[in-house]
C-alpha cells in the first residue's frame, strides 16, 4: 500500500509539473532560511559545552552603586579578593580562580617582527577548573613559576615557526620576559574565553608597582580588576553560594564605603550567548536577539506550510473528481488522509534536498553580510545537525498537509462527483485571508524596523559627539618620548595639532575613580584621563568657566582638574562659574577645580549617557598622541607617521587609528543586526508574496465560470482584474491599518534605550507602506489580469 501511496505521489507531481515546482521551491525557500536558522542556534547555543564539570562551573559577576547597595549585577568582573575569601571561608567552594585579560605586543629576539596578541593572566587552579585541551602538558604545573608563558600552538606557529618554542624567552609589551613553559592545541571555537596565551598569575609576586598598573593590580578590591570563577562541591547548592557571595560582598562595602557591593553567580552555561554585563571577555549575540531569530523562524515555516496548503486546496478543486471516484470504490477516508499526507512529506523531503542546496548559497551570503558576522558565527554542519534538518522537514510535511488531507478527505463522493461550484470551500476562505492579513502585516513590520535601524545608526553615527572625532589621529607611543615625536611630528606637513593623553578617548579604554567633595560622605565615582595643556583644544572640546591648564610643568606635583558640565551639576553648583577654585578628593590628593568642560561622550556613545567625567594633568605617563590632520593628502600623512614611530620605536608594532573609524566599529553589531533582519525579511516579503499568490489562484480558480459570464456580458480586462483584485486590496490596507501603529509604538519603545536616538518620521512609514503596497499589486494583478485575458468560450465550455 505504501508503494502505491508513493508511485500516486510521484505521478500527480509529475501530472502537475508547474503546480510541484512552485510548491517545492516556495517550502524549499522557507527552509533554506530556517536551516540557516537552525545552524545559527546550534551554534550559538553550543558555548562550554565541553567543560567536564559545567554544571558546577560560576563566574561571580558584580554591581557597585555610589551610596546604596544595587539590586542587581552590571558588571562581569568582581573583587579578585573574592576568590580567596571564598577558598579560605566557605567549604562550599572546591576550587576557585583569578583570571586578568591582557593583550600587547610579543617579540622575540631571534625576529624582528612583533605580534599583537590576546589572553589571560591566570592562577594554577584554572587547569583544575575548567577543561581546555591540554594534549601532553601538565597544565598546572606550567602556570606554576613566576613570569611562565603558555602559548597556543597556532600563536607559538605565528612568532617561532618551526622552532621549538618551549624555554625560548619572549618580550611581552613592557611587562618584561616570560619563559614559554607549554603549547595548548587548538582550542574549542565555541568558548566565551578566548585566548592565544596563559600568563602565570605567580607573575605579579615579582611585577615593579608600575607593571602592576599596567595589569590594573595595584589592589585587588576594585571590581572592574578581573574575573573571578568558582567550581562549586557536588554537594552544595546555587542557593547557598548566593548566601555566601551576599556575606563577602558585606564586608568589601565597608572597606569602599560609603560604596557597596552585589555579588552574584552566574552558571558558566548562562554566560554565552550574553551581553547582559559590561566588561565581557568575549563577543556573542544576545538572548534577545536569538529569540528574535526563533520566532522569526516559527513565523517563516508557519507561512511556508500555509501557503502549501492554500496552493493544495486550490489544486484540490481540480482533484475533487479523483476523490469521490476513490470513495466511491471504496477508498475510506483514512486512505485519503495517509495519500495527501504522503504526499505532503515527500513533497517536503524533496524541498529539504533543495534547501540544502539553496542552503550552500545562503550560508555564504549570510557571512558576506558584514565582516563581524564571521567573528560571531562558526556555522557548522554535524551529522546531529543534518539529522535535525531531517526531523524538521518530516514535521514541515505533516503540519503542512493535515489541514488539507483532513478537509479533502471529508468531501462526500456525490458532491465530489457533481460541478466544481458545487464544493463548499469558501468557508476555509476566512481562516486564510487572516494569514495573508498576518502575513503582509509582518512584511511591513519588516520593512519598517529595518528602515528605523538603518536611520537610528545614521543618526549615532553623524551626531555631534561633543568632541572632534573627523580626521584626529590617535598614535600609541609604545614607550616613545612624547615630547620628541610632537617636535618631529609638527614637521610633517598635513598635522595641525598635537596633544598627549594616557588612554585613547572612544575606545573602551577606561579610568574610574573615587572622589569627594565639600562634605566627606558624599562621593561619586569619576571616570577621567590625564592629557597635556592643549588636549581640550586639540580636540575642540568647549571651555565654559574657568581656564585651561598652564602650558608649562609644574614641579609642585599635580594640582588642578578640569571636570565635565555633569559633575558639576551632581556636585551641587548652581553654575560652572561657582564651582572654579573649589577643591575635590582623588584619594588622599586635593585638587582644584580650574576650568568647567561641556559634556562630552568618551565611551559606549550607542547605550550610556555622558558620565561624570574629568580631565587631568598629570603628564608622566603619556602613552598616546592625538593628531589633528588636515583634509589634504590623509594617507601621505598616515604613512609618515609611520615612518616616523619606525625610527623613535625600532622593531615595534605601529598601532594608529582615526577616532571616526573607532565609532564606525562601535556600530558594527548593530549594522550586523540590520543586514540580517532586512535579508530574512526579504525571504519573508518574498515567502508572502507566495503565499498572496497561493490565495490569488485558490480564488480565480473559483471563479473561472463568473469570469467567462462577466466577459460575454461585456465586461472588459480592466473590469475584471478590478473586481477579482479589490478583496486584496481590501486585505492589505487591514495589514497596514495592523503594521504601521505597531511599528511607530514598538519602534519608540526601542529607540528609548539609547542616549542618542531619532525619531520616526511620516516619511519614513509612507516609504514602507508604498514598498509592501507596491510588491503585493504586483503579485496580484500579475494573476488576475492574465485571469481577464483569458477565452470565455474555453472557461464556459469546461465548466
Amino acid at each position: 500500500m505504501i508503494k502505491n501511496y508513493i508511485l500516486t505521489t510521484l505521478r500527480q507531481l509529475w501530472k502537475h509539473k508547474l503546480f510541484s515546482v512552485f510548491n517545492i521551491f516556495g517550502l524549499a525557500t522557507s527552509m533554506a532560511v530556517c536551516l540557516l536558522l537552525i545552524l545559527i542556534l546550534n551554534d550559538q547555543l553550543g558555548y562550554d559545552l565541553f567543560h567536564a564539570d559545567k554544571d558546577r562551573i560560576y563566574r561571580v559577576v558584580s554591581g557597585r552603586g555610589e551610596n546604596s547597595v544595587p539590586t542587581k549585577p552590571r558588571f562581569a568582573t568582581s573583587p579578585l579578593v573574592t576568590s580567596d575569601m571564598l577558598k579560605e571561608a566557605y567549604p562550599i567552594v572546591e576550587n576557585s580562580t583569578k583570571i586578568i585579560g591582557m593583550g600587547g605586543l610579543f617579540k622575540w629576539a631571534d625576529r624582528e617582527a612583533v605580534f599583537d596578541h590576546n589572553g589571560f593572566m591566570v592562577e594554577e587552579d584554572f587547569a583544575e577548573i575548567f577543561s581546555f585541551p591540554t594534549g601532553d602538558l601538565n597544565l598546572a604545573a606550567a602556570l606554576k613559576a613566576p613570569r611562565s608563558i603558555v602559548l597556543t600552538e597556532k600563536m607559538a606557529a605565528t612568532i617561532f615557526r618551526e622552532k621549538n618554542p618551549i624555554g625560548k624567552v619572549v618580550t611581552f609589551d613592557q611587562l618584561g620576559l616570560f619563559t614559554v613553559t607549554g603549547l595548548l592545541p587548538e582550542l574549542p571555537p565555541r568558548s566565551h574565553l578566548a585566548f592565544e596565551f596563559l600568563v602565570s598569575y605567580s607573575s605579579v609576586e615579582v611585577f615593579t608597582e608600575e607593571q602592576k598598573n599596567m595589569v590594573n593590580l595595584a589592589d585587588e578590591t576594585g571590581h572592574w580588576r578581573g574575573y573571578v570563577y568558582l567550581k562549586l562541591k557536588e554537594e552544595a547548592s546555587k542557593s547557598q553560594l548566593e548566601s555566601a557571595l551576599a556575606q563577602i560582598a558585606q564586608q568589601q562595602s565597608k572597606i569602599v564605603a560609603p560604596s557597596a557591593y552585589f555579588l552574584s553567580p552566574q552558571p558558566l552555561l548562562d554566560i554565552m550567548p550574553s551581553r547582559d554585563y559590561s566588561n565581557e571577555t568575549g563577543t556573542a549575540t544576545p538572548y534577545i536577539v536569538l529569540y528574535f531569530l526563533i520566532a522569526l523562524g516559527i513565523i517563516i515555516i508557519t507561512a511556508a506550510c500555509f501557503n502549501y496548503m492554500n496552493l493544495s486546496l486550490a489544486r484540490s478543486i481540480k482533484r475533487s473528481k479523483e476523490i469521490g471516484i476513490r470513495k466511491v470504490n471504496g477508498a475510506t477516508k483514512r486512505h485519503i488522509v495517509f495519500q495527501f499526507l504522503g504526499e505532503s512529506i515527500l513533497l517536503a523531503l524533496i524541498a529539504l534536498g533543495v534547501a540544502l542546496v539553496l542552503l550552500e548559497w545562503l550560508v555564504p551570503k549570510f557571512y558576506a553580510l558584514d565582516p563581524f558576522v564571521e567573528d560571531i558565527f562558526e556555522l557548522e554542519k554535524t551529522p546531529l545537525v543534518y539529522l535535525l534538518f531531517f526531523g524538521f522537514s518530516l514535521t514541515v510535511g505533516l503540519l503542512a498537509g493535515a489541514f488539507p488531507a483532513f478537509s479533502i478527505s471529508g468531501f462526500q463522493p456525490i458532491q465530489s462527483l457533481k460541478k466544481l461550484s458545487h464544493l463548499d470551500l469558501n468557508a476555509k476562505m476566512s481562516f486564510r485571508k487572516i494569514l495573508v492579513v498576518a502575513q503582509f502585516t509582518l512584511s511591513l513590520l519588516f520593512i519598517l524596523a529595518v528602515t528605523i535601524v538603518i536611520r537610528q545608526q545614521h543618526h549615532v553615527l553623524n551626531a555631534d559627539l561633543g568632541i572632534r572625532t573627523e580626521q584626529m589621529l590617535n598614535v600609541r607611543l609604545n614607550g616613545a618620548d612624547y615630547d620628541i615625536f610632537k617636535q618631529q611630528a609638527l614637521a610633517i606637513e598635513g598635522i595641525t595639532g598635537i596633544s598627549g593623553s594616557d588612554i585613547g578617548i572612544l575606545t573602551g579604554e577606561n579610568q574610574i575613580t573615587k572622589v569627594t567633595f565639600q562634605d566627606e560622605q558624599d562621593s561619586l565615582q569619576l571616570y577621567f584621563l590625564n592629557g597635556t595643556a592643549n588636549y581640550l583644544e586639540n580636540h575642540d572640546i568647549q571651555l565654559l568657566a574657568g581656564s585651561n591648564f598652564p602650558d608649562t610643568k609644574n614641579d609642585q606635583g599635580e594640582q588642578f582638574i578640569i571636570l565635565n558640565e555633569k559633575t558639576i551639576e551632581r556636585m551641587g553648583y548652581p553654575s560652572p562659574e561657582s564651582a572654579i577654585g573649589n577643591q575635590i578628593i582623588i584619594d588622599t590628593l586635593a585638587l582644584s577645580i580650574l576650568g568647567v568642560a561641556a559634556d562630552f561622550h568618551h565611551d559606549q556613545i550607542w547605550w550610556e549617557p555622558i558620565q561624570y567625567f574629568g580631565i587631568r594633568n598629570n603628564i608622566s605617563s603619556l602613552k598616546n598622541a592625538n593628531l589633528r590632520l588636515s583634509d589634504d593628502n590623509t594617507e601621505a600623512v598616515v604613512s609618515q607617521v609611520h615612518q616616523l614611530m619606525g625610527t623613535l620605536v625600532p622593531n615595534d608594532l605601529v598601532s594608529a587609528y582615526f577616532m571616526e573609524e573607532r565609532i564606525y566599529f562601535m556600530t558594527k553589531f548593530f549594522k550586523m543586526g540590520s543586514r540580517i533582519i532586512g535579508f530574512i525579511g526579504g525571504l519573508i516579503i518574498l515567502i508572502s508574496c507566495m503565499g498572496l499568490l497561493g490565495m490569488v489562484i485558490y480564488n480565480i480558480e473559483g471563479k473561472v465560470k463568473e469570469v467567462g459570464i462577466r466577459k460575454v456580458l461585456g465586461a472588459s480586462a480592466r473590469n475584471i482584474t478590478w473586481q477579482l483584485s479589490r478583496s486584496y486590496l481590501l486585505l492589505l490596507g487591514v495589514a497596514i491599518l495592523v503594521a504601521v501603529p505597531i511599528a511607530v509604538l514598538g519602534g519608540n519603545i526601542w529607540l528609548q534605550f539609547f542616549y542618542l536616538r531619532t525619531s520616526i518620521q511620516p516619511l519614513l512609514i509612507l516609504s514602507g507602506v508604498a514598498l509592501i503596497l507596491g510588491i503585493s499589486m504586483l503579485t496580484v494583478l500579475s494573476q488576475t489580469w492574465f485571469a481577464a485575458q483569458s477565452n470565455p468560450a474555453n472557461s464556459l465550455r469546461n465548466e
